[in-house]
């Protein structure tokens, strides 16, 4: 005898966002089909908080002790519908972001070298990061040099955590 699976209740198009900061609450939304007013967003299989917006798109809170990582992780979202199977799974990344990311665009490259230069030139004010890519209390040239060592692989990022 074989046993049919009967297919998913809704399906996920997409998400608002395909990664978020690690370790801040944040609210994702998520775009799809045949989603009930019983929906719920679900990351790892675990219940987040969920309001539905419409049969085509659900908002869902991911605590920050949900994604609160050392290290880039992808997790699985899916819709959890209350009489059936949960929808088709979207992935989203919960992004770490390093002592050298100085312009906060969540990547360690050239522009953050660029943009620390400018600090020292007085023609850029800060950005919320941090620029003592180094952790030695000083922002100077040598946040500078750590930050090409990162790019070329030669060390390690620091990760704030």
């Amino acid at each position: 005898m074989v046993t049919l699976t009967p297919p998913p209740t809704s399906t996920i198009d997409r998400l608002s966002t395909k990664g978020v900061l690690a370790g801040i609450e944040t609210t994702i939304t998520v775009y799809g089909f045949d989603f009930g007013q019983d929906s719920v967003v679900r990351m790892n299989q675990v219940n987040l908080a969920t309001i539905g917006i419409g049969p085509g798109e659900l908002q869902a809170t991911i605590p920050a002790a949900f994604i609160n990582v050392s290290v880039t992780t992808t997790f699985g979202i899916d819709v959890a519908e209350p009489a059936g199977l949960p929808s088709n799974r979207a992935f989203l990344d919960a992004l770490v972001r390093t002592t050298s990311d100085v312009n906060c665009d969540n990547f360690t490259n050239s522009l953050d070298a660029l943009d620390l230069l400018r600090f020292f030139a007085g023609t850029e004010l800060p950005a919320d990061c941090s620029a003592d890519a180094n952790l030695d209390t000083v922002i100077d040239l040598a946040d500078v040099l750590w930050i090409r060592l990162e790019i070329a692989g030669l060390i390690e990022p620091y990760y704030p955590f």
